[in-house]
């Protein structure tokens, strides 16, 4: 059964909403991810911020030191994972990447002080404190939000047949 062109151009749009729906989807998702990073970075800057008047009051200016370089990483994050955060590109991955990694140090440098513990602060081994944990819990999302965001696409690629008659 031949098709006129006429019934090829009235097909065409409900096939294009279908796709630009499906498309809708995937920038809804890869959005709110972005939205969620952004209130991460901010969990985690406020946290710190919070926490970092003890340490000067302490006298152990190293670590607070240690946690103004966190603050401002958190924050100047936020504004890269806003412009950059939803792309496909090396600047995207960078990002992705830069918050992972400042998630991942965090948190090991929260486990060292509470297992091991740092010089001039013996008194935190074993203190397990709200504020540390809440931190951790918004570190983690990052970490989680970046191995998502940085996983490779797996595309179905068909490969070539040699030889097949």
């Amino acid at each position: 059964m031949l098709r006129s062109p006429r019934a090829r151009v009235q097909q065409e749009p409900s096939a294009r909403a279908d796709r630009s729906h499906q498309y809708a989807g995937r920038f809804t998702s890869a959005a709110t991810l972005q939205a969620v990073g952004v209130l991460a970075l901010a969990g985690m800057a406020y946290c710190h911020f919070e926490d970092v008047g003890m340490k000067f009051d302490e006298h152990v200016y190293y670590m607070a030191a240690l946690f103004c370089c966190n603050i401002a990483a958190s924050l100047l994050l936020i504004p890269a994972v806003i412009v950059y955060g939803n792309g496909h590109d090396r600047r995207a991955r960078a990002v992705w990447m830069a918050a992972g990694a400042l998630s991942l140090l965090t948190i090991a440098g929260f486990l060292w002080s509470r297992t091991i513990g740092f010089p001039q602060m013996q008194d935190h081994v074993g203190e397990w404190d709200a504020l540390g944990l809440t931190s951790v819990a918004f570190e983690s999302l990052i970490v989680a939000l970046s191995a998502w965001r940085l996983a490779p696409t797996r595309m179905l690629v068909a490969s070539p047949r040699v030889g097949v008659r």
